[in-house]
């Protein structure tokens, strides 16, 4: 076993399941710029760096992308994610039992999602009374994989990075993790291949496993 005093986790593909709504606003914002919707694998494969990048992505398969383009689709999937990103949004089996189970411990939420909607998630879901700090991928000048964000987070909870650990589905929380000199746990039922998270310390199959590394 392994003792920690704190456990950062990303948001999506890794303590909820948020695709569906996600899916949901991109190809609700597409159309409004002319552009054809995109299958749910497409747009999975452009989650992970925030709403910038991924609209980026899905607006780039299509058209050029501009500053003037961008912005015209973050105003929309915005709005429409506003009201629509608890939809479908559920918990991974055992995220409750996993943040009663380090009641104790500190936990905290880091996401390249924007804060609003990591807040809003977290909060609707019940989970955000569990945690001691929720950063988003607006909150700081940077985001994953910068180290920053961990560094910021480690900081304001005054613990040591030797008993932190990031737990996430993607390169850029293992990255993240690893520049920041915590330890990482990679999930492999998120969102991301497995071989996202293939230099992880720790692989997980399901959040409940959680317990048995770490005390």
């Amino acid at each position: 076993m392994t003792d920690i005093d704190l456990l950062i986790f990303d948001l999506d593909g890794t303590l909820v399941d948020s695709l569906d709504d996600i899916v949901s606003s991109v190809n609700h914002t597409l159309p409004q710029l002319g552009l054809d919707i995109l299958s749910r694998d497409e747009i999975q494969s452009y989650v992970g760096d925030g709403i910038k990048m991924l609209l980026i992505r899905a607006v780039g398969t299509q058209a050029d992308v501009s500053d003037d383009l961008v912005e015209r689709a973050r105003k929309i999937y915005y709005e429409h994610h506003e009201q629509h990103c608890l939809d479908h949004v559920h918990m991974y089996p055992n995220a409750l039992e996993v943040m009663e189970h380090f009641r104790s411990k500190k936990k905290a939420v880091v996401s390249n999602k924007s804060e609003r909607f990591t807040k809003k998630i977290l909060e609707g879901l019940g989970l955000a009374s569990y945690l001691d700090l929720i950063i988003g991928g607006d909150s700081l000048s940077s985001k994953k994989p910068d180290p920053l964000v961990i560094e910021h987070t480690v900081s304001l909870l005054k613990v040591e990075k030797r008993k932190t650990v990031m737990i996430g589905d993607g390169h850029q929380d293992i990255q993240c993790g690893k520049s920041a000199g915590v330890i990482t746990c990679g999930v492999t039922y998120g969102f991301k291949p497995v071989e996202d998270t293939k230099d992880a310390d720790f692989s997980i199959n399901d959040l409940m496993e959680l317990k048995n590394i770490f005390r």
